[in-house]
C-alpha cells in the first residue's frame, strides 16, 4: 500500500491513516510535497523527540516551510526559555482557576444571545467560534471593538502552517500587531504616568518590555501565538467534542448521569481528537531516522494524534472511555519548545454543563484543511437543541441524531 500523507490530509478519522503508519510505516517520507517531509507516528518515537530539543529543534518554525524568528513554539533556548518565564506566572493554575468566573459569565451570555429564542442555530459559528476568541480577547485585554476579525486571522496564520495563502498570513500578522501596539502604548502610557494598567497578559508582557526583557518584536509575536495557539485549537475540538456526544448518546447519558467523570471525560476527549494533529520539528544534525539518514534541516512531522492512539501504549486506543485507567504512556497534547503534556496547558475546561436536550447536527466545509492544520476542542455541552456546522479539521458528517432523554 502506497500511504500519501496529503491524500489523507481531510479524512473524517485520520485515525485510519494513522493506523498504517504506526502499524505499517513509523518513519513515513511523504514524497507528495516539494520539499519532501517525514512524519513520524509511534508515540515512544515522538516522545524521545520531544525530550531531545538541542537535536529536534523549532527555531526553523512548526510548520511545513522554514519561518525563523518566531516565539515559543518556534524558538530554541535561550529564547524559548527567556519568553515562557515572562509568561508562565500568567498560566499557573491559581491564574487559571482565577479567569473561571469570567469564563463562565462569557460562555452564559453567549449561549444565551445565540440559541435563547428557540434553541436552534449553527453551533460553530454561532459559539464554538467566538467564545475562545472573546475569552482570549479578555485575557489579552482588548477592546471589544476591536475583537471582529480575531478568529479570522488565527484561522489564516494556522493555514499559512501547511502551504496556506501566505498573503493572507502577513495580512493577519498585520492586523494584530496593530491592534497589540495600540494596547502596548496605552500601557505603557500608564505605568510611565505612575497609573495602574488593567490586570491583563498584555500589562504583563509590556512591564517585561520595559524591563529589558523582551522585544518589542517579541511582545507583538507572543500575543499572535497566545491567540493562534488557544483560538483555532480550542474552536474545533469545541465542535468536534460535542459531535462525539451527539454521535455516542451512551457517553452523553452516562456524564449526566456521572458528572464527576466530566473532567476525565476531557482528557480523554483531549486524547482521542488531538487538537494539534502534529507539529514540525527540525534536526540540528546529522542523523538516522529509521532506515533513513536524514541531513541537518530535514522537516519532520511529530504526529501527536497518532501517538495518542498508539496501541502499544494505549488500551482500546479507539474508544473514548471517560474513567481513570492506568497509562502506560502520557498523553500528547502540544509542545512549545519543552515538553508540555495536557496536565501543563491552560487550555483544558473542566466545569460544563450537560447536554439534556436534542442535537441537529450538520456539517460545511472547513476553512482549516491539511495534515498540518491543528485541531482542537474543549467541552461545551449542548443543552439545547443546536446546529453543529462542522469548522475543523476533521468534519462531521451532515446528519441529524438525538441524545439525551
Amino acid at each position: 500500500m502506497t500511504y500519501s500523507h496529503l491524500a489523507r490530509a481531510n479524512d473524517l478519522e485520520p485515525a485510519d491513516g494513522h493506523h498504517h503508519l504506526l502499524d505499517e510505516c513509523p518513519y513515513h517520507r511523504e514524497e507528495s510535497f516539494d520539499p519532501p517531509f517525514y512524519v513520524v507516528s509511534r508515540h515512544a518515537d515522538v516522545l524521545a523527540m520531544l525530550l531531545e530539543p538541542e537535536q529536534w529543534r523549532n527555531g526553523d518554525g512548526p510548520g511545513v516551510f522554514t519561518q525563523r524568528g518566531g516565539v515559543l513554539g518556534s524558538a530554541d533556548d535561550p529564547d524559548h526559555r527567556r519568553q515562557r518565564k515572562v509568561l508562565q506566572d500568567g498560566f499557573r493554575p491559581a491564574a487559571i482557576a482565577a479567569l473561571t468566573p469570567r469564563v463562565d459569565r462569557i460562555g452564559h451570555e453567549l449561549w444565551a444571545q445565540s440559541f435563547s429564542n428557540d434553541g436552534e442555530g449553527d453551533f460553530v459559528r454561532l459559539f464554538a467560534f467566538p467564545f475562545p476568541a472573546i475569552v482570549i480577547a479578555e485575557m489579552l485585554g482588548v477592546h471589544p471593538d476591536d475583537r471582529e476579525h480575531f478568529g479570522e486571522w488565527s484561522d489564516d496564520i494556522v493555514n499559512g502552517l501547511g502551504g496556506g495563502d501566505l498573503s493572507l498570513v502577513q495580512r493577519a500578522m498585520e492586523g494584530i500587531h496593530g491592534i497589540v501596539g495600540g494596547l502596548v502604548a496605552e500601557r505603557r502610557r500608564a505605568i510611565e504616568n505612575g497609573v495602574e494598567p488593567p490586570d491583563d497578559l498584555t500589562t504583563v508582557l509590556t512591564r517585561a518590555h520595559l524591563a529589558g526583557e523582551l522585544s518589542y518584536g517579541e511582545v507583538q509575536q507572543l500575543c499572535q501565538q497566545i491567540l493562534v495557539a488557544g483560538h483555532e485549537t480550542t474552536a474545533s475540538l469545541i465542535g468536534l467534542m460535542l459531535y462525539r456526544l451527539a454521535t455516542q448518546p451512551e457517553l452523553a447519558s452516562r456524564l449526566r448521569a456521572e458528572p464527576d467523570l466530566v473532567p476525565q471525560a476531557v482528557e480523554e476527549f483531549l486524547r482521542f481528537d488531538s487538537p494539534v494533529q502534529g507539529l514540525f520539528r527540525t534536526n540540528a544534525e546529522c542523523c538516522p531516522l529509521g532506515d533513513h539518514d536524514l541531513p541537518s534541516g530535514t522537516k519532520v512531522q511529530l504526529l501527536f494524534a497518532a501517538a495518542n492512539r498508539d496501541p502499544r501504549v494505549w488500551d482500546d486506543p479507539d474508544t473514548i472511555r471517560p474513567i481513570v485507567s492506568p497509562k502506560v504512556g502520557v498523553l500528547i497534547w502540544l509542545s512549545d519548545g519543552a515538553f508540555t503534556t495536557a496536565s501543563a496547558t491552560p487550555w483544558r475546561v473542566t466545569r460544563h454543563s450537560s447536554p439534556s436536550a436534542e442535537c441537529s447536527t450538520r456539517s460545511r466545509p472547513s476553512r482549516s484543511s491539511g495534515p498540518f492544520a491543528s485541531t482542537s476542542r474543549s467541552f461545551c455541552a449542548a443543552s439545547r437543541r443546536c446546529r453543529f456546522a462542522g469548522r475543523c479539521t476533521r468534519r462531521p458528517p451532515g446528519r441529524t441524531v438525538r441524545f439525551g432523554p
